[in-house]
């Protein structure tokens, strides 16, 4: 049972989002005709109620919700129950009125040229922008319009697997001849078995790669992967300042490149009004080459928090002083600072009250790697040079900075810089380049570093440092909300979750049941800290049941004969 004043206050803000309107334009272009009975906007709060509801997002189950699940005073209200002058009994809406108007989006937005070939580029285009704009406005819907936008957004890629399986491999025999295609598995929706020329029913689903679990059990997938741009807080604010919520979704075939996708997603939320000055993101970001990644942030204001890929680890020459590691370090700077090695964890976390001897030690051993990487870091520090013009104030020079050397900075007392000789408490540079070959930045106050020398691992904090750390360890967010998407407890996305193909029938059944998990978060933490300022955060009326009817509409009641009267 759904609670009435829960789906209304969904279905609010579902039209709120303007979501509704740009449905009904959508599938009827023109007046006239017979009106439908089932309403685009209600059939999106029904999905996203579903999903909320812990049931899979399949028609039959979006079906009952409207049918069964809601009171029947509410389902009169909305028009999916009526009665009839011909009929005895109330009318409901039926399951092809359901799954007509997803299969009617699908005809006027399929825009992957793997389903519509026939259509033009430019159709294709007008397609996905249309798409676009109708998929973020239903998880719009989902996040509140009285709570502070986040600053700083942690990006991530997982994996979502198609309803279909992946192309049929052909069958060969021993003499290496083919045997022509297999015969395809029963799909689950009771069709005969057929034989397909090893081609997948879902034209728009690729192969790609994922990270083996213990439910998926493998690394290989057929599907689609989604990019997710997830809310957090400011360093050291209070976990309760604010709920963390999904703020930009969108799928793609799986093993497409990360890179447009990604940045078409914050210019979409730049284009509403958000202010990002933080993006946290992963290796599988910071390994592109600048000029398609890096940069592109840079240009846009905005700071990425990346951990180091091991590829570009490491120190090099750069005009007589040292770079590396997203640094420039003092060419005197000690070999065993050169490569520092990465813990395992950049956190060790509370231990357990009731660990296990095992436990201990293993966290114990975690504490002392990341107490002896973090010493490390802080002595190599020392050595860094000091961003004098970090700020990237001109996006034309691609990140041109001007640098103060360790003595300059204050950091050390070196001899080739007598400036230094007046600060105190501060280590001496032992071994100075030679007066006569030193580098540039012995000789000058401050040296200028080209922009393409530190743009593939330009951050504000230093790798390695506690404020990197602290900043980075905010990525969890992302992963969490993906744990809250897949957990079998809650939204249990995972093979045959919804049962449609195609990017755009995916797309939508997936931001409806992430909008459903944006807005279970959000209640549990308006609840958690007595906030209610918004529509999705009022709280529910008191519970007290609900009766059955019977076919005339009164009170049923069950017991032992006798009971009724």
């Amino acid at each position: 049972m759904i609670r009435r004043q829960h789906f209304e206050r969904i279905l609010e803000a579902v039209r709120r989002a303007g979501v509704g309107a740009d449905l009904e334009a959508l599938l009827r272009p023109t007046s006239g005709g017979r009106p439908r009975r089932l309403k685009a906007d209600v059939m999106i709060a029904a999905l996203i109620a579903t999903a909320e509801d812990g049931r899979r997002l399949t028609f039959v189950n979006v079906h009952a919700t409207l049918t069964t699940h809601l009171a029947r005073s509410a389902q009169e209200t909305l028009g999916v129950r009526w009665k009839s002058s011909t009929e005895a009994a109330p009318c409901t809406i039926s399951l092809r009125q359901v799954r007509y108007i997803f299969e009617a989006l699908e005809r006027r937005l399929a825009y992957a040229e793997t389903s519509v070939p026939e259509v033009s580029s430019g159709e294709r285009e007008i397609r996905k922008e249309v798409f676009e704009r109708i998929r973020d406005r239903i998880l719009e819907a989902s996040l509140p319009t009285g709570v502070t936008r986040p600053t700083a957004l942690a990006l991530d890629v997982t994996a979502v697997e198609s309803w279909s399986k992946g192309k049929r491999r052909p069958k060969v025999d021993r003499d290496g001849s083919d045997a022509g295609p297999e015969p395809c598995e029963d799909d689950g929706l009771g069709t005969e078995e057929v034989v397909r020329d090893r081609q997948s029913a879902d034209p728009d689903a690729a192969a790609g790669y994922r990270t083996e679990t213990h439910d998926n059990k493998s690394s290989m997938f057929f599907g689609y992967d989604v990019h997710a741009l997830v809310g957090v807080l400011p360093v050291g604010a209070d976990p309760d300042d604010g709920p963390k919520l999904l703020h930009s979704v969108s799928l793609t075939p799986a093993s497409t490149d990360v890179v447009e996708p990604s940045l078409a997603q914050v210019d979409r939320l730049i284009k509403k009004g958000y202010t990002i000055r933080d993006l946290l993101v992963d290796r599988a970001y910071s390994y592109k080459r600048p000029e398609r990644w890096a940069n592109e942030l840079f240009a846009r204001d905005i700071n990425q928090v990346i951990d180091l890929h091991p590829q570009d680890r490491g120190m090099r020459d750069y005009d007589g002083v040292l770079a590396g590691d997203g640094g420039i370090f003092c060419p005197a700077m000690p070999r065993h600072l050169w490569e520092i090695a990465r813990p395992s964890k950049f956190t060790a976390g509370k231990l357990r009250k009731d660990a296990t001897l095992a436990e201990r030690q293993r966290h114990a051993r975690l504490e002392a790697e990341i107490e002896e990487f973090q010493r490390l870091i802080a002595e190599r520090q020392t050595w860094a040079f000091k961003r004098l013009v970090g700020a990237p104030e001109n996006a034309r020079d691609q990140g041109k900075q001007r640098m103060l050397c360790p003595a300059q900075a204050g950091k050390r007392k070196c001899a080739n810089c007598p400036m230094s000789a007046k600060f105190e408490d501060v280590p001496v540079v032992k071994n100075p380049p030679a007066k006569a070959t030193a580098p540039t930045a012995c000789h000058q106050v401050s040296v200028t570093i080209e922009g393409d020398v530190l743009a593939k691992l330009r951050q504000e904090h230093p790798w390695g440092t506690p404020e990197w750390t602290a900043s980075q360890s905010r990525r969890t967010q992302v992963e969490g909300f993906f744990g809250n998407l897949k957990n079998s407890s809650t939204g249990n996305i995972k093979r045959g979750w919804c049962r449609v193909r195609g990017l755009v029938k995916t797309s939508l059944m997936f931001v409806c049941a992430a909008a459903a998990t944006n807005i279970r978060l959000l209640r549990v933490w308006a609840k958690r800290v007595g906030y209610s300022g918004e529509l999705l955060c009022e709280p529910d009326d008191a519970d007290y049941g609900f009766e059955e009817l019977d076919g005339a509409g009164a009170i049923r009641v069950h017991g032992p004969p006798g009971l009724a009267a």
